[in-house]
């Protein structure tokens, strides 16, 4: 049977058909307003500008690029490189910054004395010049504690400023635009022979100026006197930006 039908009709038109398996099945041709075919044929090489040819050009855009030699579907299964980077964020996460372990000293502090110096929280944002929020803080000390400590957060290394132990606490002024707030660390809870200081709920926001750490001083705000020369361990808890 042949694939094309003439109808009678007084015009003797030709309509295209397909014989598959003794059954006529109607060719519909896409057509774009001058005539000219705009779905292209299934081959290997479809005519330009026409929907099949141009997935064609895409397939072999993509077979091409990087070495992928599967088009889409290796596209599709290569690994989300790793990175800062990224669309959206389900859920949240916490840095923990702990300070260097401060050398210290056994005898009494007086209320305004710096206790160990200047502290360098490593890690505190995920990038270089990175931002966070300080969610908690806290002071873990080897020996039984009540006194209330600050402690004094900054962006940049307060280098104009000296901080000794057990001297009295003064900020430069060229260190006074680094100074990103005090935190108050006067909930002490006993644990045997050891003892924490804790701050919780803080929600102090800060943007750092270059690398990833933050600085702090620890002041004493009430005398005190430690144990041992590495008495206190200070630590910082960090939603990043």
């Amino acid at each position: 049977m042949a694939d094309n039908v003439t109808t009678p009709v007084d015009a003797g038109k030709v309509l295209a058909f397909k014989d598959i398996g003794g059954i006529l099945f109607a060719l519909n041709l896409l057509a774009d307003a001058t005539g000219q075919d705009v779905m292209g044929l299934v081959a290997a090489n479809p005519a330009a500008n026409t929907l099949l040819g141009r997935l064609k050009a895409i397939a072999d855009l993509l077979t091409a690029q990087n070495g992928y030699v599967d088009g889409i579907e290796t596209l599709l299964a290569q690994a989300t490189p790793a990175g800062e980077n990224y669309i959206g964020r389900i859920g949240g996460d916490v840095l923990t910054a702990p300070g260097n372990a401060p050398v210290v000293t056994t005898t009494a502090y007086a209320s305004g004395n710096v206790v160990g110096g200047l502290l360098t929280f490593t890690g505190a944002a995920r990038t270089p010049a990175g931002a966070g929020l300080i969610q908690a803080a806290s002071v873990l000390s080897k020996s039984v504690q009540t006194a209330a400590l600050d402690l004094l957060i900054f962006s940049a290394n307060p280098t104009a400023s000296t901080f000794n132990d057990k001297a009295a606490v003064a900020i430069n002024a060229a260190d006074t635009d680094k100074l990103v707030g005090v935190i108050h660390l006067t909930d002490w809870s006993a644990l045997g022979t050891a003892s924490i200081a804790q701050a919780v709920a803080v929600g102090l926001p800060f943007k750092l100026a270059a690398g990833t750490s933050l600085y702090g001083v620890l002041v004493a705000r009430a005398a005190m006197a430690l144990a041992s020369t590495s008495d206190l361990t200070p630590s910082l808890r960090i939603i990043p930006g």
